[in-house]
């Protein structure tokens, strides 16, 4: 069920179904049962299920019943969503188009859904119209107001007496009609032919519906009866936060159906609005004196019926009025195909008082009384010709004046629109224009090419300036300056100051809108020159909003007055880093927020820098600015967060670097003021510094977040060893009580030997290029580059407390870990630390017993485990069990002859142990030397003497029958010991003295021989270290080449 604390979300994230309150939630007023968008910062509820049964109850809950139907309980009462005949084994899912559905679970049936009782809102794929097959009605119905969701007195609805057209009703009256369909059109909204809305009517045996698509742009719109009886199409504007309306109908007074009764004429730029049609006067004597033409008006003459004549042989004409919005309820002719037979059609109709005729309408006549006639300005889009019918006593002398004079407008828009055209064909036939983004990259041309030089053209017209001129710091071209100033809300002020005075600035910032539509970067979102036309002859004619242009300069610099808000974001100049205001996990939850730095084109976000982790923001109206001394603050209501202090006289600029670096800039001077990479956050990018400065005692080191949630400070830290040797550590917060007592040291990298960390060999291997450690008088650090600058990689302190280098996987969309340390239990490449074994030892204090291990593979394992835990011990015989110690061991003693000296398991790097030995290593001998060692030793002197004196024994004997070894051999040939002799030797033959004892932990033991070469032989088989032989150098220095000239000496 559905609490009123519980929502249902579609899958997609997109609508939202629940209870709410409108106005203040925390009212105690009443509550609906809704759906409201889930992305859109400000509630817009566009569905209430029972909307004139509000609930009091604060316990009321949507639920299925047993029989299967949506109902809401409250109390002891059920308001009935759906009443079906069904076995019960339904389920109701909100889907992301906005509709509540109720499927039948066995067979998959649609058995009920919202669309089919909308309210005020239409959105995409819903229907207004009827049902012929079972007499459903689809209609919009307002609201009462603005807080009451309950029945207003506006609906929207199609037409019960079966026309196509669409009304709007005030108290079931009609207020405005939308015309009959032609096919394409509605007549009375001309603007339908500008396709960015797909509207559609449909009517066939099954139904006669209206509905509507937006033609796959991903901005949120919908269609809404408002309040006050207007239609309103609007969008859904993030940037600053407001629903927009791009379309509105009736727009005026004079849109009103009947707004002036009959035979009136509107004209919303005269006052008064009201007047007679010519030839017509209005309906009563008070009316006229009043000035009041509310009552409609009466021909002054009768009109004769059919192709009659007057006394005088007359035949009543028909008077052409020009700039006319057609009247609605007309009758199409489809039959006449002239405006001569469409004439002659009304003139032998003798209920027929106008007519109308176009070639891509076809003809129009309109009965015996006449609703809303509208007067338009001169040469208006959407004005038409208009014959109305006149007794021929009205015409001077058969001399007909057949023409009624055109209305002009006090500021001639049309006139602006043609100078506007003439100024772009003269710049057109004067330069060869500017290529498309497609065109310059790709060598391709399309009928697009055109659209994009004709908007750079009519941009530098508006402005005044040529194309590539430069305008401010953000801007490279024309482009990216209206871009700009259209984002900034501030598109007007692109008007260059000689250009004549403009009617309105609508008109302006239309002509930048579409201006701006031409210069998309993609080919398919521009509009066609035909369509461009369209857009300048029609001012109703509705725009969407423009996408970013090509070739504009992205935002990367904040000047001062200009800010960063929660809804804008500046990135760096080669689109790498973005910087602006988060939410960590769920960027819409209302949790606090912060301002970072992330990568721009990894679709993972990961910020790399946070600036206020110490004070996160709960306000959402919080902005990032330069304030009027110059200063880098975050302003969150009447509180600023200071992110730079420094003195300036104020004339100072923001930049975000492409090295993910934000730095403060004296525009005078071009001085560094304050950067980011000065207050690193738990990430190491290339060219930062981890250390510190000797010069004014800044230290650079990184803290791990609290959580993968939270990126306050967490208890892991990496910074150089404030004592001044060379070596970084990991610290981790030490706690006691729950207050902070400092850190301890938890991995160290080990000192900087030159080349590599000790603690680190694998260094060697270039994961990244150029990781060195920095030391002189003025600083001492480590810092990094990159082997290949194209690739995305970062160095970072997790908040398990491992030192990482993740790569970035485009294929896989996600971070790689390529190095770590401390190494984790199997982490990379399955090195793991091992440990090595010490007998005889008197065991150091501070140890923790772990009562829990019962076995000496279940103590290593515990302390395997613990990133702390440095060493362990386990006694079988004992009562101790098993012991192990953090990462500090004192006072730990070797003692050969003490009967209490137990074996201690010391924890090393891999890197520490031999790779022959897979076990554990042991440097001394395992059995205790009592005083009966010397006995043994007696006895092992004499038979090494008798071993002695037997081998050499045998080698004689060997001689004696030509069976020697290759260095006897070459000793015989050439009578010399040479450093080949010495070589053979050495690699024949393994001494005691190289052996290395190997113990695992059940006791076992097994020796490895390790080769021992002398140097003379090393010298002689690489002449004396020549650099003729010489490889190369690496990190355990210079590599020579063995050589072995034995070809000479075995001559067959």
């Amino acid at each position: 069920m559905v609490t009123a604390s519980t929502t249902i979300t579609s899958s997609g994230n997109e609508f939202e179904l629940g209870f709410f309150s409108p106005g203040n939630e925390n009212s105690g007023r009443s509550s609906y049962l809704g759906i409201w968008y889930k992305r859109v910062s400000k509630r817009t509820v566009v569905w209430v299920a029972k909307r004139d049964n509000p609930l009091t109850d604060s316990s009321a809950v949507l639920t299925i019943v047993a029989d299967g139907n949506l109902v809401i309980r409250e109390g002891s009462f059920s308001h009935m969503l759906s009443n079906l005949s069904s076995s019960g084994n339904t389920s109701a899912t909100l889907l992301d188009s906005g509709n509540l559905v109720l499927i039948d679970r066995r067979s998959g049936d649609l058995l009920w859904q919202s669309f089919d009782y909308p309210t005020d809102t239409l959105l995409p794929g819903m229907k207004v119209g009827y049902d012929k097959r079972n007499g459903k009605t689809w209609s919009l119905l307002a609201w009462k107001s603005r807080e009451d969701p309950g029945p207003g007195v506006f609906s929207f609805e199609l037409d019960p007496q079966g026309t196509s057209q669409f009304f709007i009703l005030k108290e079931f009256q009609k207020y405005w009609t939308s015309g009959t369909w032609n096919g394409q059109i509605f007549n009375q909204i001309p603007e339908m032919g500008v396709h960015y809305i797909g509207l559609a009517y449909t009517s066939n045996e099954n139904g006669s519906y209206f509905t509507y698509s937006m033609y796959g742009h991903p901005i949120i719109s919908r269609l809404v009866l408002d309040v006050s009886g207007q239609l309103q199409v609007l969008s859904w504007d993030e940037t600053i936060g407001e629903w927009t309306k791009f379309w509105a109908r009736p727009r005026e007074l004079c849109d009103v159906y009947s707004y002036c009764e009959g035979f009136g004429t509107c004209n919303s730029s005269d006052m008064p609005f009201h007047q007679c049609l010519h030839g017509f006067k209005p309906n009563s004597v008070g009316d006229r004196d009043a000035g009041d033409m509310s009552g409609g008006c009466v021909g002054k003459v009768v009109l004769l019926c059919g192709n009659g004549t007057d006394v005088n042989g007359r035949k009543d004409q028909f008077l052409r009025i020009s700039e006319v919005r057609l009247p609605a309820n007309s009758i199409v002719l489809s039959h006449v195909r002239s405006l001569g037979d469409c004439d002659a059609a009304c003139s032998s109709n003798c209920l027929c008082s106008a007519y109308s005729y176009d070639d891509s309408h076809g003809c129009s006549i309109w009965g015996n009384e006449l609703l809303n006639v509208v007067q338009l300005i001169y040469d208006d889009p959407e004005g038409k010709d208009f014959y109305l019918r006149l007794a021929a006593s009205r015409f001077k002398n058969q001399e007909v004046e057949m023409d009624y004079s055109r209305p002009r407008s006090s500021h001639d828009a049309a006139g602006y629109r043609w100078l506007l055209l003439l100024l772009v064909e003269e710049k057109v036939a004067k330069q060869s224009g500017y290529m498309s983004p497609e065109y310059a990259s790709e060598g391709l041309f399309s009928i697009k090419s055109d659209v994009f030089s004709f908007g750079v053209l009519l941009l530098e017209i508006l402005s005044g300036k040529r194309s590539t001129s430069f305008y401010n710091s953000d801007s490279l071209n024309v482009l990216g300056y209206a871009w700009d100033l259209w984002k900034s809300g501030r598109g007007e002020g692109i008007k260059d100051p000689i250009l004549p005075e403009i009617p309105s600035a609508n008109m302006l910032l239309r002509y930048v809108n579409i201006a701006l539509l031409c210069v998309q970067e993609s080919a398919a979102d521009r509009p066609t020159m035909l369509n461009v036309v369209s857009m300048l002859s029609n001012e109703q004619v509705l725009l969407p909003s423009p996408k970013q242009p090509a070739f504009s300069a992205t935002r990367n610099t904040i000047l001062q007055g200009e800010k960063v808000t929660s809804s804008t974001t500046i990135t760096s100049a080669g689109n790498e880093f973005e910087l602006g205001f988060f939410s960590p996990r769920n960027k819409s939850s209302r949790r606090s927020s912060y301002v970072g730095i992330w990568y721009k084109r990894v679709s993972k976000r990961t910020v790399v820098w946070v600036a206020n982790r110490d004070y996160p923001l709960a306000d959402s109206s919080a902005v990032l600015t330069i304030a009027a001394d110059g200063n880098l603050v975050i302003r969150e209501g009447s509180f600023s967060h200071m992110l730079s202090n420094i003195p300036s006289s104020g004339n100072t600029s923001a930049t975000l670097l492409d090295s993910g670096n934000l730095v403060l800039i004296d525009r005078r001077s071009g001085d560094l003021l304050w950067q980011s990479f000065d207050y690193p956050s738990d990430t190491l990018l290339p060219g930062m510094k981890v250390g510190y400065d000797k010069r004014n005692g800044k230290t650079w080191s990184l803290l791990a977040w609290k959580s993968r949630e939270d990126p306050g400070p967490g208890v892991f830290s990496f910074e150089l060893d404030p004592q001044g040797t060379s070596q970084f550590f990991i610290l981790k917060e030490f706690q006691k009580s729950g207050q902070r007592k400092g850190f301890q040291k938890y991995w160290t990298s080990g000192t900087w030997n030159g080349q590599i960390f000790t603690q680190i060999p694998e260094m060697a291997v270039n994961y990244i290029s150029n990781a060195t450690y920095i030391s002189n008088e003025n600083e001492s650090y480590f810092t990094y580059s990159l082997k290949i600058p194209s690739a995305t990689i970062r160095l970072m302190l997790d908040i398990s407390g491992q030192l990482q280098v993740l790569s970035w996987d485009k294929t896989k969309g996600e971070w790689n870990k390529i190095w770590a340390q401390p190494r984790e239990l199997g982490d990379i490449k399955g090195q793991k630390d091992q440990f090595l074994r010490l007998s005889n030892v008197s065991l150091p204090a501070n140890s923790i017993v772990l009562s829990q291990a019962r076995s000496v593979g279940d103590c290593e394992s515990a302390c395997f485990s613990n990133c702390s835990c440095s060493a362990y011990t386990y006694d079988s015989n004992g009562s101790h069990g098993c012991s192990i110690w953090g990462i500090e061991l004192l006072n730990v003693q070797l003692i050969h002859d003490d009967p209490e000296g137990r074996d201690f398991y010391l924890r090393l790097a891999a890197s520490e142990f031999l790779s022959e030995c897979k076990v554990h290593l042991t440097p001394y001998a395992d059995s205790r030397i009592k005083r009966w060692k010397w006995i043994i030793l007696a006895l092992a002197v004499p038979m090494a003497l008798l071993a002695t004196v037997s081998f050499f024994f045998c080698l004689w004997r060997r001689k004696s029958q030509n069976k020697g070894s290759m260095a006897q051999i070459l000793f015989y040939l050439t009578g010399e010991d040479s450093g080949e002799d010495l070589m053979l030797f050495d690699i024949s033959t393994s001494t005691g003295a190289a052996d290395c004892k190997c113990s695992s932990r059940t006791g076992k033991k097994k020796e490895v021989d390790l080769p021992l070469f002398s140097f003379a032989s090393v010298s002689a088989a690489t002449d004396n270290f020549s650099d003729e032989n010489k490889l190369g150098e690496g990190g355990f220095g210079p590599v020579y080449k063995v050589r072995f000239n034995l070809t000479d000496h075995f001559k067959t």
